[in-house]
């Protein structure tokens, strides 16, 4: 019961990302330090948030690292029966603002700190204790403890995040990358328009090799896990280019959507039909079909003199009722 007895404690502290987390800092150094730890608070500019970094054992080597962050998300206009920030335990279950994400494994790392305090436990290998704040907006707060930990003389071995996985261990996480991309076209009037370049072509060509790089990932971790549901792919297009964000989602046990809303009103929505490797054309009468995987347009798009295939002129059939 001593951890679920801290995880009240915690849970008492409304530490939403918009609020400070002084208080539960300041609860969890005192119980840290009555424990015989070193305690180390990294306060953000204006003093209102910290990061606490502990160590208990020796510290002339490297460490396991437990590591967990302070800030729950909101709980405005959410239909909660209970309060949100006082811990209710039943049938076995706590309810409570944050108790699995993840002031739960906050107050398991406070219970086994202050286990090895009143017990004495003499460590042969350095036990670290993290707690961050503001990662719900993006794990922004543990990035100066972060730069704290690159400049100590000893780093830990390895980190445990005690993040709800249903207790089972995860070894990897998804990464992200974050690009801004310009895409400069040459200009043309609209009657010599093969002798300009649309620079939304380009952000195309660009959006192609994104999803064919996309398509080799799911591949891949179909090859080692079986199968992989779904994979979304957000890709910004600068204004230069006449066209907002594109979100490519795709997955491997239904069709693929691809949907885009230029200001430019290019194009509306593409349905791919996948037994005819075609896509179906909604009030897009300027655009080619392409493939589900986007190949490259042929070099004739890119000639000069060329003639782009959707401004070729068609021979008409006559219909019966012309002759008349």
């Amino acid at each position: 019961m001593e951890s679920l007895d801290i995880l009240r404690e915690l849970v008492g502290f409304p530490t939403v990302s918009s609020a400070p987390n002084r208080a539960l800092i300041e609860a969890a150094s005192a119980r840290l330090t009555a424990a015989g730890a070193q305690v180390r608070l990294i306060e953000n500019e204006d003093g209102s948030k910290a990061n606490l970094y502990a160590t208990l054992g020796p510290e002339d080597r490297a460490g396991v690292l437990l590591s967990g962050h302070t800030d729950v998300v909101p709980v405005e206009g959410q239909d909660w029966t209970r309060d949100p920030f006082a811990l209710a335990v039943e049938d076995g279950r706590a309810y409570g603002r944050g108790t699995a994400d993840m002031k739960g494994f906050v107050a398991c790392m406070l219970a086994l700190a202050e286990r090895i305090g009143r017990e004495q436990t003499r460590l042969e290998t350095p036990l670290h204790l993290a707690l961050s704040y503001d990662e719900e907006i993006g794990c922004v707060g543990v990035r100066s403890m972060i730069d704290m930990l690159a400049q100590a003389p000893f780093r830990p071995m390895f980190c445990i995040v005690g993040e709800p996985t249903s207790l089972a261990v995860a070894t990897g996480h998804k990464g992200k990358t974050a690009l801004r991309v310009t895409c400069r076209g040459r200009e043309a009037h609209s009657a010599l328009a093969p002798q300009g370049l649309n620079a939304i072509y380009l952000a195309s060509d660009m959006v192609a090799a994104i999803r064919k790089l996309q398509a080799g990932l799911v591949a891949r971790a179909n090859a080692r896990s079986g199968g992989l549901k779904t994979l979304v792919l957000t890709c910004p297009i600068p204004p230069s280019t006449s066209a907002p964000s594109a979100a490519v989602k795709c997955s491997t046990s239904s069709p693929i959507r691809r949907s885009f809303s230029p200001r430019s009103a290019i194009c509306q929505t593409m349905t791919p039909t996948l037994s005819s490797r075609t896509y179906e054309r909604r009030r897009m009468p300027c655009l080619r079909r392409f493939g589900p995987t986007f190949p490259k347009r042929r070099s004739s798009w890119r000639s000069p003199t060329a003639i782009p295939p959707y401004r070729q002129k068609k021979t008409r059939r006559s219909s019966p009722s012309s002759n008349r």
